[in-house]
């Protein structure tokens, strides 16, 4: 998705807690940077466990599957 959309690398504002801050993602290419990611996201989200249990979501990160670093702007 990111990949599709370019936006690595592109300034984006993104809107949290009612504050808006701007950070530029980096894709990481590192399968065990996406496999570490894949499974601290395992262990907090419950409705990710769930989703994969059902089948929604697989696994594991697949070939696909990237980690973006959300750097600030500078």
């Amino acid at each position: 998705m990111s990949v599709t959309h370019a936006i690595d690398g592109e300034k984006l504002e993104l809107l949290g807690d009612g504050a808006k801050r701007c950070v530029v993602p980096r894709i990481v290419d590192d399968p065990t940077a996406n496999r570490r990611t894949f499974d601290l996201r395992q262990e907090k989200y419950a409705i990710q466990r769930l989703s994969g249990v059902l089948g929604i979501f697989g696994d594991g990160p697949g070939p696909e599957t990237i980690t973006l670093r959300l750097d600030p702007c500078s």
